[in-house]
């Protein structure tokens, strides 16, 4: 592992799988940046000494992480279910650093104990849902948006008559 670089390698059956780097800002339809595969293969052969063979493109892959628009996790009890349902997501690329406190949060939470901090700046309602069904429509919206886009003929690609 690098962390300067941040990425680590990880032996497996087929060869070496070398994962890491981030990449915000391109959205679920657009394909990764090629040169983010190439910075890793460098990297990791400029670390490494021994021969891992080529890259295979083909097995290159990229795997989305849902963020918070602020950056910040939800921790916190549900408002309709708030003796059995308790939030504790979002916690971006620090899930396994935030773990340990968010466990003791939750556990504090769920026995009704004093809390260790004030978990305000955490609540889901910082984001003002004032509808019930707030994600009815964002899905909604999401689906009519990616519809509109598929039935969108780009004019290059329009039949000319002859």
């Amino acid at each position: 592992c690098d962390p300067k670089g941040g990425w680590i390698a990880t032996p497996m059956a087929g060869g070496l799988r070398v994962a890491g780097k981030v990449e915000l800002g391109g959205g679920v339809e657009a394909p990764p940046t090629e040169a983010l595969f190439d910075q890793l293969e460098h990297e990791a052969m400029g670390l490494l000494s021994v021969d891992t063979g080529k890259r295979i493109p083909s097995n290159d892959w990229l795997g989305f992480r849902p963020s918070l628009p602020d950056a910040l996790p939800v921790i916190g009890r549900s408002r309709k279910f708030p003796g059995s349902v308790y939030y504790a997501f979002g916690h971006q690329h620090v899930g396994w650093t935030l773990g340990g406190i968010t466990g003791q949060l939750v556990a504090e939470l769920v026995q009704g104990k004093e809390l260790s901090i004030d978990v305000t700046p955490y609540s889901l309602d910082r984001f003002g849902f004032t509808n019930k069904n707030w994600w009815r429509e964002r899905l909604r919206t999401m689906f009519d948006n990616s519809f509109q886009r598929r039935r969108t003929v780009p004019a290059s690609s329009s039949a000319s008559s002859t």
